[in-house]
């Protein structure tokens, strides 16, 4: 058959052949006779037999040769085309955006743990039915009290130790107390865990209050009285505008009958505009203590008290030692208020005595045993609280560091129960090693336990005696951490202090005391922040006192373990019955070692980790780079660099499986120092400062000392300050301003190296042209300026024009802007002044032109450098002539008149008159000192020896009572 169109001649020896294996695709049968290889196969269609093509769904989907040959394995181990890679990725983004998306658990760190942790366990101390034996007040006002003096240097504030950083130090300690007593840390019982869901009770209640007393209350002024405390209102409203103005904020007003009162210490007492607030908060945090250990219905018995500013040094009308309210004794008097207190025990380890405390307990005590001599009839005066006052001290230290008898005679007072007076004072030794330190607690420290035992009993068997009230007693401690082994050298001066364990093994020895029967005290036990100042004194200190506070040294083993050895109570705390838990009180210890050297250095890492190390430079090695290596800031781009190397057609490449999912890790374990710092940051405020304020901060930074030129200041150059007016100004920029030129004076050449306030070299400023000839200035016939036209001045170039530098131009003002050498000394010419100052001489004056109406062409030109510069000559000495004021013209020009050069050179100076008085004067005003000195001697020491009779009639009275 052949086709009726024949659209070419067929190619020679190209016939398609057929191969058996396919189907065929045309009707028309071919046969061949030169097989070809399959790739130069030539497939017939349709349109080329002249035949009408005809819809089939072939044309729709074409099989491939595999589904052909139904090799239907191999077609799906093979990659789709390429042509449906686009539709992939566009199905692949299409499931990715419905998929939805599962989140993985965040691991937490130590410290994200340690914290949700510690604020689940405060979140429980607020609930009704959490009690403790013990609780920590803490209140964040007594941050706002701090040294806020202006220009306060960096040695100013280094001896300000009594700053907002004590309240940081000693939360630190109370959070590493309760994580130790408390157990919450890693490998213990109560170990911070997610999915912890109860835990013991606390080894004690920490509270922040808000409470605050009020100065001007009944509690306040029963101790200091009403006027000093409406003066210490007044002190503290006027402090912040007083510190704002740079004035002095402990200034007292005086007495209406004009006395001046005695002066406040500025050396360790300072007010801030927030002080009030942090005073009356101290003693609301107090109040808040006295409510909780005196509240029946709760097992608390004891407090501790951290607040600022501390109290003891107070006495009843003079603050003193950083001390503006005695804290404690307004404790009591608020005690005996609303709890009826009938007496009370101060016990003082505070490093100073607390000469304040030990003055109030004398005047209260005085009072009621007056009272109780003298009672009136029908008089219904109440009786204040007894107190007894019991104090371990350095007699060394303050107060009684200056050697005053008053307060040598003061520290060492000891009486008992005697004039209603109870007061024991038991001095600090040195020690060498532990063993001497305890014996010494034991042969004389424990002495001041026996007194207060003494105390308490005796007025508990006289209230039962009267049977009027119930005796109520109450043992107040005065924490003072100042002694502490690890205070700073500022404070341990005299090398006496206490070891650590000391504060725990004191403490729990008042604990006793205050459980033991016939004291009336019934357990109660408030302490309250005294001295410290140190941050390890502070730390380590509190962790041992409130150690001692709610615990109990450990027993000791004898080679048993510590599981084996614990009690049954401990071991059936946390054992459910019924499905709830045990409620028994664990028994609690401590151990010595919490508080060593190695813990706290730890601690104090964590808490202020050093600087670190500066890295040392990297030395690359191997071949050099070349302008194709990558880029370092490219290489660390490349996260995945296989990514890289896959394109758009290997994305169906297979890929091995992915890694299996990993197990979820285990919480981290949380050390003590990770959860002693977690808890601290909880209960230090974040919304306020609580900071001392710095140097910088307080505007001292380091200011330049000016220097006052003896210049004096030129007249009539037009200045608007004086060297005067420059004083206390900071160093500017010398401003350039005309010099106004003397009629017929003839303008002189000065040196540029002048530094005076206003130099010559600064006399033309402002003409609106840098380059001007004089021959542009208007001359008179004399010579001289137009005095009736206002003097024109030329802006200073710094290369003068040549017609300025010739010697023929008129009075114009000439001056050099740049820094020659001064000029040398040169014979006096005959039309020079006569008169000359340290051998210095003015440079001869300017000629004045004539003719020509004074005016001359001078062409602007550039002045040679040789003229700028005249040589020194060999052997000559070097003089700086000194500015003066306004030139003075020659004899010869002014026909001989010669102004006085001594009232010209001083004409810009400050004269200053010395009165020196005779001889007779002097010797009388040196007698009369003399006599002065004499007279406060001799009354100083009759004062002395009267102070010492009416001292030694007191210890003979009471030796003589007892």
């Amino acid at each position: 058959m052949s086709s009726p169109v024949s659209p070419a001649p067929p190619t020679p020896h190209m016939t398609t052949p057929r191969r058996p294996s396919h189907p065929a695709t045309s009707p028309l049968q071919q046969t061949s006779t030169f097989p070809q290889p399959p790739t130069l196969r030539r497939a017939s269609s349709n349109m080329s037999l002249g035949q009408r093509p005809t819809p089939s769904p072939k044309l729709v989907r074409k099989s491939s040769r595999q589904s052909m040959t139904g090799q239907t394995e191999e077609s799906e181990k093979r990659p789709t085309p390429k042509r449906s890679i686009s539709n992939l990725i566009a199905n692949l983004r299409e499931a990715q955006a419905t998929m939805e998306s599962i989140d993985e658990p965040v691991p937490l760190t130590a410290a994200q743990l340690a914290t949700a942790h510690f604020t689940q366990e405060l979140l429980a101390h607020t609930q009704p039915d959490v009690h403790a034996e013990t609780v920590v007040i803490l209140h964040d006002a007594c941050y706002a009290h701090r040294y806020s003096r202006l220009k306060a240097t960096k040695s100013t504030l280094s001896m300000i130790v009594e700053r907002p950083e004590r309240i940081h130090a000693s939360v630190l300690g109370a959070s590493a107390a309760y994580v130790r007593l408390g157990e919450h840390y890693a490998g213990a019982r109560n170990a911070p865990h997610p999915h912890r869901q109860q835990a013991s009770p606390p080894p004690f209640k920490i509270r922040r209050t808000t409470r605050s007393v009020d100065i001007g209350s009944t509690y306040v002024t029963n101790v200091h009285g009403t006027a000093w405390m409406s003066e210490l209102r007044e002190l503290c409203n006027a402090a912040g505008d007083r510190l704002a103005t740079g004035a002095k904020e402990l200034e007292r007003a005086a007495t209406p009958n004009g006395q001046d009162k005695r002066k406040l210490h500025e050396g360790d007492l300072y007010l801030a505009p927030e002080s009030l607030d942090a005073f009356q908060g101290a003693l609301g945090g107090v109040a808040d203590a006295v409510d909780a250990v005196f509240e029946p219905a709760t097992p608390t018995k004891r407090a501790f008290v951290a607040i600022r500013p501390p109290g003891h040094h107070c006495s009843a009308d003079y603050p003193s030692g950083f001390c503006w309210l005695n804290n404690v004794h307004v404790g009591i008097e608020y005690a005996a208020q609303t709890h009826g207190l009938t007496h009370a025990a101060i016990l003082d380890f505070d490093l100073h005595h607390g000469d304040g405390s030990q003055a109030i307990t004398w005047e209260r005590n005085s009072k009621n045993n007056q009272k109780r001599l003298y009672p009136k009839p029908n008089s219904k005066a109440r009786l204040g609280p007894d107190i007894g006052y019991y104090s371990l001290h350095d007699i060394n230290s303050y107060p009684c560091e200056m050697g005053d008898d008053d307060k040598v005679q003061a520290a060492s007072l000891c009486i008992e129960n005697a004039h209603g007076q109870s007061i024991w004072n038991v001095h600090l030794q040195e020690w060498k090693t532990e063993e001497e330190f305890w014996r010494l607690y034991e042969g004389r420290y424990r002495m001041l336990l026996e007194k207060a035992r003494d105390f308490l009993r005796h007025h508990t068997l006289r209230l039962h005696g009267e049977g009027r009230v119930p005796p109520k007693a109450t043992v107040f401690i005065s924490a003072g951490f100042d002694a502490s082994e690890w205070e700073g050298a500022g404070m341990q001066r005299h090398k006496v202090n206490v070891p650590s364990e000391f504060y725990a093994r004191f403490t729990r020895d008042v604990v006793e005391l205050a459980q033991e029967e016939g004291t009336s005290c019934e357990g109660r036990v408030i302490s309250v922040l005294e001295g410290g100042y140190s941050d390890r004194a502070l730390c380590s200190g509190v962790l041992s006192h409130l150690s001692g506070l709610c615990a109990s040294p450990p027993l000791p083993t004898h080679g048993m373990n510590t599981k084996d050895s614990a009690s049954l109570d401990e071991m059936m705390n946390g054992l459910r019955i019924h499905g709830q838990t045990s409620s028994s009180p664990t028994t609690l210890s401590y151990d010595k070692t919490w508080w060593s050297p190695a813990n706290l250095t730890a601690l104090e890492l964590k808490i202020n980790p050093p600087l670190p190390p500066l890295q040392p430079k990297r030395v690359r090695t191997g071949p050099q780079p070349t302008y194709a290596t990558p880029t370092e800031s490219f290489a660390y781009k490349v996260v995945d660099p296989n990514k890289f190397a896959r394109s758009i057609s290997g994305t169906m490449r297979e890929m091995p499986p992915p890694p299996p999912r990993p197990r979820t890790p285990p919480p981290p374990e949380v050390d003590w120092v990770v959860a002693t710092q977690e808890l601290s940051r909880l209960l230090i405020p974040t919304d306020r400062r609580t900071r001392s304020w710095t140097a910088e901060e307080l505007g001292a930074g380091r200011t330049k000392k000016e220097r006052q030129s003896a210049a004096p200041v030129l007249e009539g150059t037009g200045a608007s300050a004086s060297v005067d007016d420059a004083v206390g100004k900071p160093r500017q920029l010398r401003e350039r301003k005309g010099k106004v030129l003397g009629a017929g004076a003839g303008a002189y050449v000065e040196s540029a190296y002048s530094d005076g306030v206003e130099s010559v070299r600064s006399v033309s400023r402002g003409s609106s042209s840098r380059r001007q000839t004089m021959h542009e200035l208007p001359l008179t016939t004399n010579g001289g300026v137009n005095e009736e036209q206002q003097p024109l001045v030329r802006r200073v170039s710094r290369r003068l024009s040549g017609g300025s530098a010739l010697s023929g131009v008129s009075d114009g003002l000439v001056s050099i802007d740049a820094d020659p050498p001064p000029i040398p000394a040169v014979p006096v010419p005959t039309f020079a002044p006569a008169a000359m100052t340290n051998g210095n001489m003015r440079p001869p004056a300017v000629p004045a032109l004539t003719g020509n109406g004074g005016a001359m062409q001078v062409k602007k030109t550039r002045a040679p450098p040789a003229a700028a510069k005249p040589k020194k000559p060999a052997g000559q000495a070097q003089h700086v002539p000194v500015p003066t004021s306004a030139p003075e013209p020659s004899p010869a020009a002014n026909g001989g008149t010669v102004v006085n050069d001594l009232h010209e050179l001083t004409s810009g100076l400050k004269r200053i008159s010395l009165k020196v008085g005779s001889r007779e004067e002097h010797d009388r005003k040196l007698k009369e000192k003399e006599r002065d000195v004499a007279a406060a001697a001799a009354a100083e020491r009759s004062a002395r020896a009267k102070r010492a009779a009416e001292t030694r009639r007191v210890n003979a009275a009471a030796r003589k009572a007892a």
